[in-house]
């Protein structure tokens, strides 16, 4: 007795019927921008999948190839900015085609036409704060680009020092973010600077920077550098520190010129980075002026030490 499988299954595809791709308009012919995958639990040519790309409109003209075994898409002409969408159909491969079952998936190819000179840094230069208890694996913040990630073009980040103690932090090299890898107790400084530099390697599928052999890690292009300042705030440590969206108020009475407003005891970090030991700054006062007589409120930046006013509505300077 021969049991001969009935072609009774669909074939499906693995992430669902919508597929989503980036490519670079630079992308070579042949570059891989993704693959996709149908499964049919038949045996044999019942449960064999091949893929063939059906077009929306008959008259689009689709710069990939569809490789029918394996659903690989490989570019097969120049590519020009915008987006393309075609159906990929998935048919099993039964002895009689009139058998044969399929299933349709859409599959959208974002084709992007960022130039690797055009990245840049969002939100450069970086300051960020930790606490001193943090504990390893704690985020401290992230490293962010224009980059638009695709599948032919990667970069890496790197976080360079001159400290010759080591640091307690590292960046991760795909996502930018840099995390504790050491107890920051074993550690007397309470400001670092560091230089991030960002790395281009085309044809990067699959790699990871601490893969790469030595002399393809030299070869790797630097395009961008910024600064990145930790600072390793103690437990006894008192931040006072003002923002716009809530600043740090005094109130005066009118018409008294020379008055005392108030007085701030404040780090001055950029000075905490360049004398690491020096302690704090000393105080300073910010007083009203002579020339002023309204009501105003003064928020005294912390970094920089400048001051700025900001009116109320309701003017008192003539009574």
């Amino acid at each position: 007795i021969t049991l001969l499988d009935t072609n009774d299954n669909t074939p499906e595809f693995e992430k669902g019927t919508l597929y989503e791709f980036k490519a670079n308009c630079s992308a070579g012919m042949g570059s891989k921008i993704g693959s996709i995958l149908a499964k049919d639990p038949d045996d044999r040519g019942n449960g064999q999948v091949q893929y063939h790309i059906k077009n929306v409109r008959p008259n689009l003209a689709i710069p990939f190839k569809l490789d029918p075994d394996t659903g690989d898409i490989k570019v097969s002409e120049p590519l020009s900015y915008g987006k393309i969408a075609f159906f990929v159909e998935a048919r099993d491969q039964p002895q009689n085609p009139s058998e044969s079952r399929f299933n349709v998936a859409l599959v959208t190819v974002e084709i992007v036409c960022q130039s690797i000179e055009d990245i840049e840094f969002i939100g450069a230069p970086y300051e960020f704060w930790v606490g001193a208890d943090a504990p390893i694996g704690n985020s401290v913040g992230q490293i962010r680009t224009t980059f638009d990630s695709n599948t032919e073009e990667e970069i890496f980040f790197d976080l360079l020092h001159s400290y010759p103690e080591g640091v307690p932090f590292a960046i991760e090299e795909r996502s930018g973010i840099v995390t504790v890898i050491e107890g920051l107790n074993k550690f007397d400084r309470r400001c670092y600077e560091f230089e991030t530099v960002v790395s281009y390697l085309p044809n990067s599928e699959g790699k990871i920077a601490d893969q790469l052999t030595p002399e393809a890690y030299n070869n790797l292009e630097k395009i961008i550098v910024t600064n990145v300042t930790i600072h390793v705030i103690k437990n006894n440590f008192m931040l006072l520190r003002g923002t716009n969206s809530t600043p740090i108020e005094f109130k005066v009475k009118e018409n008294k010129p020379n008055t005392l407003i108030g007085q701030l005891k404040f780090q001055d970090f950029q000075e905490q980075c360049e004398a690491d030991e020096k302690g704090l700054p000393p105080l300073i006062s910010v007083r009203g002026d002579r020339n002023r007589g309204d009501r105003q409120v003064f928020t005294l930046n912390g970094k920089n030490r400048t001051r700025y006013g900001r009116r109320f509505i309701r003017d008192v300077g003539g009574d």
